[in-house]
């Protein structure tokens, strides 16, 4: 089992409600708290799709074990900027912080990983459920300007879908939005270091 869950929600939004209340030609105050909302809830179905964390915010990692043989375990949301903790439920079960010299992060490649330092294996859990927890930090960056154009652009194309056609919208990830973010979508998260 793994379970990914986000331990705070970004401090800005990639897209401005300025700008978002321009592409719907809107030059009045009485609509912005649902442009708000429109401007997260398109964050979030884009974040979704893509695997990816568009403004940087921590994440919690929960895993039942390590991958087999010392592989990489995947952090899957990317861009990863950095690993703030990793701990283990001891064989006594009892939680222990890794050192980190005991082990190394990949930001480099996308996702991202975390494997054994050289010479080190990762170890020994008690083998119960959620034995393995990693915190780590994954984005773009901190405000709007550090996310790629192109996906600035679909969220702006998915805002003003879901403002004109409200419930009725079709699914906010097909056509151009979709050619828009799909360079950006990473798949097979699990190549390395599976489950």
């Amino acid at each position: 089992m793994m379970t990914l869950a986000p331990l705070a929600e970004p401090a800005r939004e990639p897209v401005l409600l300025a700008e978002a209340k321009a592409r719907l030609r809107i030059d009045h105050d009485a609509d912005d708290a649902r442009i708000g909302a429109l401007i997260v809830a398109a964050r979030c179905h884009a974040e979704e799709y893509l695997r990816r964390s568009l403004i940087t915010r921590p994440w919690r990692l929960v895993r039942d074990r390590w991958p087999t043989a010392d592989r990489g375990l995947v952090l899957p949301r990317a861009p990863l900027r950095s690993v703030e903790a990793v701990r283990r439920r001891a064989p006594d079960g009892v939680w222990a912080t890794l050192d980190p010299g005991d082990y190394r992060v990949e930001t480099a490649p996308e996702p991202g990983f975390l494997l054994p330092a050289t010479g080190k294996r990762f170890p020994p859990t008690d083998g119960r459920a959620g034995a393995i927890t990693i915190d780590f930090t994954a984005g773009y960056g901190d405000d709007w300007n550090a996310v790629p154009a192109p996906i600035r652009e679909a969220l702006l194309m998915i805002i003003a879908e879901l403002y004109e056609e409200g419930p009725s919208a079709p699914g906010p990830i097909v056509g151009t939005i979709r050619s828009l973010l799909s360079p950006y979508r990473l798949i097979g998260l699990d190549a390395v270091g599976g489950r």
